[in-house]
């Protein structure tokens, strides 16, 4: 039988376990909505500077998606990028 100790210990480590897991969710959500507007910005101006790269990668997942949202009628890569 299992004590009191060994069991507060399993659910530490599960709920642990739990948050890390939605952590790395989401920290790859950014990612990979980052680089899917890294090349949707490049098949529609060009290549891009490191500044404009940095920016994008830095951005929440919030920012990103108000981005992607403005390419799609945005004349100027300045128009996605504005905040």
């Amino acid at each position: 039988m299992r004590n009191m100790l060994d069991l507060v210990l399993e659910l530490g480590v599960e709920r642990a376990m739990a948050k890390g897991r939605e952590t790395w969710q989401r920290q790859g959500q950014q990612v990979g909505m980052g680089n899917l507007l890294l090349g949707q910005l490049q098949a529609r101006f060009g290549t891009q500077s490191e500044r404009i790269v940095d920016r994008i990668r830095e951005a929440d997942t919030e920012s990103l998606q108000r981005r992607s949202l403005r390419l799609l009628t945005a004349s100027t890569i300045d128009a996605v990028l504005a905040d």
